[in-house]
């Protein structure tokens, strides 16, 4: 489930043991590189539940993907580099605008971005210069959303009223419900090259039947 729905570049999972005849697990660890989020590439992710319960694995056949039912207790943890949220917004539209050459820089309290903004009407041709000072928010538990602080359009200051107008196709920019387990996640982290966001506890890895995936198949390796 986690390789068709994230495309990962490797990964693997651990299990205490094999699901139970009624798709329970009672422990599983899964980690994932370079994988696939509403277009974000997210560096790492793992995660680890307790008494997971999945649909019978004699339905999985039947199934795009097994689906989660319920589990005791989950924990996750995630990491976002600032190459990938740049190469995110690379070429993006906000409204009849598209961003072009822009930088993004991480700072412990911030993110500083700067770019163009090209608009191709057929009545009107012109390019902006942008300019941003945002944070990291999270929101609704397990969602990743910017937090502008300031906004300017060539060197003058615009309403964040209207900057969240313009920007709001794009947020969030990260949602872990997309694994299909209802997360909370509780801090983030931001340093020069990188942000992570985790639950209150961090997920926890234990020895067991593993899965490995190397971007072409599944083997197992233990």
């Amino acid at each position: 489930m986690f390789i068709d729905g994230f495309h990962p570049e490797s990964g693997k999972m651990v299990m205490a043991y094999p699901p139970h005849d009624d798709g329970l697990i009672p422990r599983v660890y899964i980690s994932l590189k370079g994988l696939h989020i509403q277009g974000m590439r997210v560096a790492e992710e793992e995660l680890s539940a307790d008494n997971l319960r999945m649909t019978p694995p004699e339905q999985w056949k039947e199934l795009k993907r097994p689906q989660v039912l319920g589990f005791l207790e989950c924990n996750a943890r995630a990491v976002v580099n600032e190459q990938d949220v740049k190469d995110f917004f690379s070429g993006r539209t906000f409204n009849h605008g598209r961003w072009k050459d822009g930088t993004v820089d991480f700072f412990p309290d911030y993110v500083d971005m700067s770019f163009r903004l090209k608009v191709d009407l057929k009545l009107f041709h012109t390019t902006f210069k942008m300019n941003a000072q945002t944070a990291f928010d999270v929101k609704q538990g397990s969602q990743l959303w910017l937090d502008v602080k300031s906004f300017s359009v060539n060197d003058r200051s615009v309403p964040l009223s209207t900057v969240n107008q313009m920007i709001r196709g794009v947020q969030p920019i990260l949602d872990l419900k997309k694994f299909g387990l209802p997360l909370k996640l509780a801090h983030i982290k931001v340093t020069d090259e990188q942000a992570t966001v985790e639950t209150l506890r961090l997920p926890r890895q234990f020895d067991g039947p593993t899965w490995t995936w190397n971007g072409k198949a599944v083997s197992r390796t233990k």
